[in-house]
């Protein structure tokens, strides 16, 4: 695949160093989960430059959708719309696809969550207070009732 053949889109932020860095580790740790870039009839990307660029570097193929008549009017459109995941989001997957930890979790904050902040209920189960919270996210995390 001629990954040259994507363009920058006039106006369109910067790629992050450390976003495209993230989705290679994502695309080593549990493969590639097929996500189309956006593109319009000149190959200017609309969306998903970091995924392009991640798939660059990693030699493999690009798919992709060609949206006609699309710009950075556009580009700014669906980025303004779109959200991460918050602390909670990850929390609520992991309880509902049945890890006891995080229903045990998820329980905890229920009940306590109108007195105590969730970071005091974090920091309890967890005993950690650096606020990186990758391993709750990656599923990692292990409670003990």
């Amino acid at each position: 695949m001629d990954h040259g053949m994507f363009k920058r889109l006039d106006g369109n932020r910067p790629v992050s160093e450390l976003r495209v860095k993230k989705i290679i580790g994502s695309i080593k740790k549990v493969g590639y989960v097929t996500s189309p870039i956006v593109v319009n009839e000149q190959y200017q990307v609309i969306d998903g430059q970091g995924r392009l660029e991640a798939l660059k570097r990693l030699k493999m193929p690009v798919h992709y959708i060609i949206v006609p008549n699309v710009g950075i009017d556009e580009c700014i459109a669906m980025n303004m719309n779109q959200s991460n995941w918050t602390l909670m989001d990850y929390i609520g997957s992991h309880a509902e696809t049945g890890n006891t930890s995080y229903m045990y979790l998820l329980n905890l904050i229920k009940a306590y969550g109108k007195t105590l902040q969730n970071k005091v209920i974090l920091y309890v189960v967890t005993g950690k207070i650096d606020g990186n919270y990758s391993y709750i996210k990656d599923g990692r995390l292990t409670c003990t009732a």
